[in-house]
């Protein structure tokens, strides 16, 4: 603003007092805001940026995702970038040519389920502040929420008050129950060669045995105590988390379906998508 200021002023000077001093360093200032703003503008031409999707977010629950810059131009760098969104920004001090760079961005969701992310925008105040360039970028795919999580008793997980429901859960181990017998691949452990079927045939036969674990939950969002839906699907969530954290299978039983109990990270993120959409 100073120097737009000066520049005005002097221009008033030279008009009035017809100094051609002042009308030639009028025109070098001038020319040098054009110089600026065209090297600001030629500075966000071929310049994208994107929106990493997160794995996990949670409504309410302050997060960080990822801004993804690209310079697609040949020969130029881009020189102090900024990827905004309404809650903050990121700054890119140099983004070579044909580069890319990353950097968080904050993001509190206020909901669950598929949110539209705010406008984003990319701008910059190259080559020396006096103007800030800055354009909209394209609308970026929306993030899958979900619910914000609410501390609980595990105790709620308990069979009985999901409704009586039973599961069984094997996996391949060493030291559970005989699930099955089958042929012996050269890898198991010679204690679990079962010696007396092998000799009825003619190859060895070995005994898989199952795994020892956590008694498998199907929690049901209807049977969970809550005041309203968000409530108990915000309990659901954190029991998913929390008993999967402890080993322990987790399935949900669903108004038009019943994913059964399992275990893994998968599994997990399945789950909270189910409840997410709900």
């Amino acid at each position: 603003m100073v120097y737009i200021g000066m520049t005005l002023m002097l221009g008033f000077s030279a008009v009035n007092t017809g100094n051609n001093l002042l009308y030639l360093l009028v025109s070098a200032l001038l020319g040098f805001m054009a110089i600026s703003g065209l090297l600001g503008q030629q500075n966000l031409q071929g310049v994208t940026a994107e929106i990493v999707q997160p794995d996990e977010i949670y409504a309410e629950a302050p997060t960080l995702i990822v801004a993804r810059i690209r310079n697609c131009r040949r020969w130029l760098p881009g020189f102090l970038l900024r990827v905004e969104l309404p809650e903050g920004g990121a700054l890119f001090p140099v983004v070579e040519s044909r580069g890319e760079l990353s950097r968080s961005l904050p993001l509190t969701p206020a909901r669950r389920g598929w949110q539209a992310l705010p406008p984003l925008w990319v701008s910059s105040r190259f080559p020396i502040s006096f103007f800030v360039r800055s354009r909209r970028l394209p609308d970026q795919p929306e993030l899958l929420v979900f619910p914000a999580q609410l501390r609980c008793s595990p105790a709620l997980a308990s069979g009985e008050q999901q409704g009586g429901h039973s599961f069984s859960l094997t996996r391949p181990g060493t030291s559970g129950e005989l699930q099955s017998i089958g042929d012996y691949q050269g890898v198991e452990s010679l204690k679990d060669i079962h010696w007396k079927l092998s000799a009825r045939h003619d190859i060895l036969k070995v005994k898989r045995l199952g795994s020892e674990g956590q008694r498998p939950v199907l929690l049901d969002p209807a049977s969970i105590p809550g005041k309203d839906l968000e409530e108990r699907l915000g309990r659901c969530c954190y029991l998913v988390n929390h008993l999967l954290g402890n080993h322990q299978p987790v399935g949900l039983q669903l108004p038009d379906k019943v994913i059964a109990p399992d275990l893994g990270t998968s599994h997990r993120l399945r789950l909270l998508r189910e409840l997410a959409l709900l």
